[in-house]
């Protein structure tokens, strides 16, 4: 399952998807697999609220495929390029599956990478600044 990068708006996301299914089928060029690229909402939402998104399609794939495709599936990997990095990282914590490929994921560590930009040591990304408005500065989550 392959889960694509950070695309702002919404009309973007069958762009977004296609390119990173079509990476990934330029690496695994074999016969014997299927590989399914996950579509998820990002327009409006925090970075990481598509989690909910993500994990459905997962346990679809994990529960329902199988019946619903006519297929059978021994193994689920899942691969994720910057966000979907991110993602397939978590749902691997939530959910047993045979192995993860994350490229680039971004960043793993919100805080510390929000810590950054709040300091100045980075420049200020909507992703951060959507983070803050929501919840506050990350100085004011730490103990």
């Amino acid at each position: 399952m392959i889960y694509h990068g950070t695309v702002w708006f919404d009309d973007k996301i069958l762009e977004a998807a296609n390119k990173a299914l079509n990476g990934f089928k330029r690496i695994l060029d074999r016969d014997d697999m299927m590989i399914a690229s996950v579509v998820y909402p990002e327009e409006n939402l925090l970075i990481g609220d598509n989690i909910a998104h993500s994990e459905a399609a997962l346990l679809w794939m994990k529960n329902r495929a199988e019946s619903e495709l006519g297929i059978t599936i021994d193994k689920i990997f899942l691969a994720g390029h910057s966000q979907g990095g991110d993602l397939v990282t978590r749902l691997n914590t939530m959910h047993e599956t045979h192995g993860v490929v994350a490229n680039a994921p971004g960043p793993l560590n919100l805080i510390f990478r929000c810590q950054l930009e709040e300091e100045g040591r980075m420049p200020a990304g909507i992703a951060c600044t959507g983070l803050r408005n929501a919840y506050g500065t990350t100085a004011s989550k730490r103990l």
